[in-house]
This record gives C-alpha cells, sequence and structure tokens, in this order.
C-alpha cells in the first residue's frame, strides 16, 4: 500500500472548485483523515446547495467510496436511503454525489439540553431504522457500523421527519446457510464500540441481528445516556461488560417490550434471518401503553426552519470572515503600494534637487570664468568688431555656455562625484546611455564635498571683487 503524507492533501479541494463541469463546490460539512465531504451545487443552477460531495483520496488504505457508490445505487428509490447522483474521480480522489441531507441524530440530540430524546421520538426513530434494514437485508447488504452519526434527517420542513441511513462505506454482503461451504472468519474490530455487538468484539464477521443489536444499544443511549459500559475506557472492558449483560437488563427504567426486543435479538443465530415486523409491532405496543401518536411530528420537526437559519448564519458568518481577511490583504496590499509610490517620488525629488544643485554650480563655474577673462592682469584688447558680428559672437558664447553647463553636468555625473539615490541612478544611465557607458557608483560619496568646494569657490571669488 503507498504511503501517504497527510500534510499533502491538505488544501486541494477548495470550496468554489468544480467538478466534472458539473458540480460546484460550497462550503466543507465534514472531513476525515483521508476524505472530506463538501456540499455542492448544479453548474448554473440554484444556488442554494442541494447536493454533497464526499471524497476519498485514491490512496487511502481502506477505500470505501466505491463500495458505498454501489450500495446507494442499488438502493435507490428507497425512502430511508439518499438519492445518488455519481461517482467518479476528481484530481487525486474518488468521490460520489448525492442527495444533501439534513443534521445527524447526534447532532440532533445535542441541540439542546438535556440532551437526549423524548420516548416518543426514540420509538418512531427505531421503527424506521429498522424499517431501512429490513429492506438493506433485502438487498443482500448489513450495515455494520450502525450509530447516531450514521443517521440523518431530512433537509427540509417536508422531510424532516424521515430518518436515512447513510455512510454505508462499511456495508458488505452477508452471507445464508445455504453457502454451505462458508466458515466464520476472525476479522479486525469494524464499527463502533459504544454500539458494537459482542461478535463485533470477538472478531467473527457480522450478519443481520449484529445490526440490530447495535440499534437497540443507540436507541437505549439516546434515550438514557446510561449504557453499562458508557463510563469505560478500553475495548477490553466494554466486551468483558457486554459479555457480562448477555441475559441481564439492559437498563432498568424502559418499558418492557425493549427488554423482550434484547432477548429475541441474543438467541439469533449467525445465519438467522430476524423478525423485523416482530420488533416494529413491539415498538409500536410500547406507543400504545403509553398513548403515544405515531402520526404526530418528531419533536425537532418544530424547529427544524430555525436549525437550518443556525447553518445558514455559520456558513454566512465563515464567508464574510474570509471576505475580511481578503479585504485585509488587499488593503495591506494597497497601503504598501502607496507607501512604495511615495518613497519612489522622494527619490526622484531629491535626485531632481541634487542635479539642480550641480547645474547651479557649473553655471557658476562659467561665471567665474568669464569674470577671469576680464580680468586687468590677463586682459587684452580686442579688435573693433562689428555690432552684427557682436551679436552673432554674443549668440555663439551663449550656446556654448548653455553647452559649457550641460557638459559639466554630465561630466559630473559620469564621474561617479555626485551621491544620488537608487532613483537618480536610473537618470545617470539615461544622460550616459549615448556614450554607452554605465557610470560607476564607487565616487558617489564624493558629491556632498564637491558641491561644498563650488560654493567656497564661489564666496572667495566674491571677497576678491568686493
Amino acid at each position: 500500500m503507498t504511503q501517504i503524507d497527510l500534510s499533502t492533501l491538505k488544501n486541494q479541494l477548495h470550496q468554489g472548485d468544480i467538478v466534472k463541469g458539473v458540480y460546484i463546490l460550497g462550503p466543507l460539512i465534514g472531513a476525515g483523515s483521508f476524505g472530506q465531504i463538501f456540499s455542492a451545487k448544479n453548474v448554473g443552477g440554484d444556488n442554494t446547495p442541494s447536493i454533497a460531495i464526499k471524497f476519498e483520496h485514491i490512496n487511502a488504505p481502506q477505500p470505501q467510496i466505491t463500495n458505498e457508490a454501489i450500495v446507494m445505487h442499488t438502493m435507490a428509490g428507497n425512502p430511508h436511503f439518499t438519492k445518488f447522483y455519481h461517482h467518479g474521480i476528481h484530481k487525486n480522489y474518488r468521490f460520489v454525489s448525492m442527495e444533501l441531507l439534513g443534521p445527524s441524530l447526534i447532532d440532533v440530540v445535542n441541540r439542546k439540553a438535556p440532551f437526549h430524546f423524548t420516548l416518543h421520538s426514540i420509538l418512531k426513530i427505531g421503527i424506521q431504522i429498522t424499517q431501512a434494514l429490513m429492506n438493506l437485508h433485502e438487498a443482500g447488504f448489513i450495515h455494520r457500523d450502525i450509530k447516531p452519526a450514521n443517521i440523518s434527517i431530512g433537509n427540509s420542513q417536508e422531510t424532516a421527519g424521515n430518518i436515512y441511513l447513510i455512510d454505508l462505506g462499511l456495508c458488505k454482503r452477508f452471507v445464508t446457510a445455504e453457502q454451505t461451504n462458508y466458515e466464520i472468519p476472525q476479522n479486525d474490530f469494524r464499527g463502533t464500540i459504544r454500539y458494537a455487538s459482542l461478535r463485533t468484539h470477538l472478531g467473527f464477521d457480522l450478519g443481520r441481528s449484529d445490526d440490530l443489536i447495535s440499534v437497540l444499544y443507540m436507541l437505549i443511549d439516546l434515550r438514557t445516556k446510561n449504557l453499562p459500559w458508557n463510563q469505560l475506557k478500553t475495548i477490553d472492558e466494554v466486551c468483558k461488560m457486554k459479555e457480562k449483560y448477555l441475559g441481564k437488563r439492559l437498563v432498568n427504567n424502559l418499558p418492557k417490550q425493549f427488554e423482550q426486543i434484547q432477548k429475541y435479538l441474543f438467541n439469533l443465530g449467525f445465519f438467522d434471518e430476524p423478525d423485523y415486523m416482530l420488533i416494529i409491532k413491539l415498538l409500536y405496543d410500547i406507543a400504545s401503553d403509553y398513548q403515544l401518536d405515531m402520526d404526530a411530528p418528531f419533536e425537532w420537526e418544530e424547529d427544524m426552519d430555525e436549525m437550518r437559519q443556525v447553518v445558514l448564519n455559520e456558513q454566512e458568518e465563515q464567508e464574510q470572515s474570509n471576505g475580511e481577511i481578503k479585504n485585509q490583504n488587499s488593503n495591506k496590499s494597497y497601503k504598501k503600494k502607496q507607501e512604495l509610490n511615495m518613497k519612489n517620488i522622494q527619490e526622484k525629488i531629491s535626485s531632481q534637487h541634487l542635479i539642480k544643485m550641480i547645474t547651479l554650480c557649473s553655471e557658476e563655474e562659467e561665471k567665474m570664468k568669464l569674470g577671469n577673462s576680464h580680468s586687468p592682469r590677463i586682459a587684452q584688447r580686442s579688435p573693433q568688431r562689428s555690432p552684427q558680428s557682436a551679436k552673432s559672437n554674443k549668440s555663439q558664447n551663449s550656446a556654448s555656455s548653455e553647452s559649457g553647463r550641460n557638459e559639466s553636468v554630465k561630466q559630473c555625473v559620469r564621474s561617479g562625484q555626485c551621491k544620488l539615490p537608487p532613483s537618480a541612478k536610473k537618470l545617470t544611465k539615461h544622460i550616459d546611455s549615448k556614450n554607452n557607458k554605465l557610470v560607476s557608483s564607487d565616487n558617489h560619496n564624493k558629491a556632498n564635498g564637491l558641491v561644498k568646494m563650488k560654493v567656497k569657490e564661489m564666496n572667495k571669488i566674491s571677497k576678491d571683487k568686493i
């Protein structure tokens, strides 16, 4: 068997994923070590999720999805089994899509104190689940994991009073007495410790009566929360306690019919077919003794709309939370972008300011040269020129001076004597692109000294003139 790194299974399936071009995944509604269950809706269909999709990793050590799909398909049309839609592979998962049901019995019973069902609800659950198992057994399968978490109610006001048997992955075809060569094998424990039959604890293969024994344990627990082994910690302790109660009444404060059902089921052999109608009759007898109306709704049916609203509110809160996180990340990204833009603007302003200073220094240098050229010590008499010639020369001198200033700035930048911020370095490369040269950054730190030197020279010349 291929080993699986469970950390690689996380986040492979997401809300919003499209499966086979047919389904859009909704919120996650359940997860295990090797699988997940999502609510879903049809592409282009109603926005309300009406589908459940169960995924199982293709390398799961005990694959169940394919087996579950076979049993669901076999039980199609039965009112106590969910509707089967599709079976296939998506990414690294096998999946089965089905009708989305309501909460499980364990979720319903724990919704509010006193955390157990009324006798009326217990009887109605017992009757419907016995009918469901009768139909499953008639199709040739046993369930092998009866418990409150594997029994659900419908997902609407109309179906809230209907009991569904779910989680069919452990179902197995049972054998009959006609299979004369069959030997009861030893098996690993399968099922749930609290509700498993004694035969399960002993490692034997299971028959039809084992499912019904689990139903009996479950009904007693949902009514009283007082199974004799509920407080025991180990599987061996539970097994011994179940052996102890084979010939004893499990709970004293229940109608006598529960003890009759217990004795009947414990006396069935492995190959024996249970009398399902006898069990159903005994449950109806309890209702008659206690004058309970079996046509009256379950205790939770009146609360169904409220329960659905609670689920919808939780989903909306989760979506809002996800949206807030997304907005926070977006705001952080926007703020960071604004800060970066501001930094670039500041650097650009700084670089422009420095270039302007260098340009001013160059202009002052040109003025100093012109001033020195008119000094008496070095002045020479120039020949007389015509006004037109003087105007032409003045224009040429102006162009020459402007060219000199530009060249001076370029020389300063090329020499690396200007300390420029990062954005100014781009400008440096642009200035020097015509010469196909990149300015070295080794001498950038000399820029401030250059500016100070130019200022000192200007001050000295001013003093000389005075």
